[in-house]
């Protein structure tokens, strides 16, 4: 790995790094399809949450999903560990019960934030990062 990487995926804790790598593999095309309706059903999840949490949750998760569908929409684009990569990132985030649960206040995405922007350091596509705004 690169020095100066802001998302150095070592320095994660040990049960993200474990649960990313379970998750982190390439797919054939039409699992990347169901990937993306799976995507699209989170979202809608998120929308559905009280609103309590509904406002920074559905921008953050939003934004995330935007990316994730850019990522899957240029997966063939992508060699095979890229794909892992990508995979790895977009299953992190539909995974609701992750390294850190994704309907805890304020910090649930915050993981799968880190674990996306990683991902796209290691892509090149630094330009597409997530900031996780806690005041939204």
């Amino acid at each position: 790995m690169r020095s100066g990487k802001k998302y150095p995926f070592p320095e994660f804790p040990t049960k993200i790094r474990e649960t990313f790598g379970k998750l982190a593999q390439e797919l054939p095309d039409d699992e990347v399809h169901d990937l993306n309706t799976r995507l699209t059903q989170t979202i809608r999840m998120f929308a559905a949450r009280d609103e309590r949490y509904q406002s920074g949750l559905m921008s953050t998760s939003l934004r995330i999903a935007q990316v994730c569908e850019t990522l899957l929409s240029r997966y063939d684009n992508f060699k095979k560990r890229e794909r892992e990569l990508i995979v790895g990132a977009v299953r992190y985030f539909i995974l609701q019960r992750d390294g850190l649960p994704d309907d805890t206040p304020f910090l649930g995405l915050e993981d799968d934030v880190q674990v996306l922007n990683y991902v796209l350091e290691q892509l090149g596509l630094d330009k597409l990062a997530v900031e996780l705004d806690l005041l939204e």
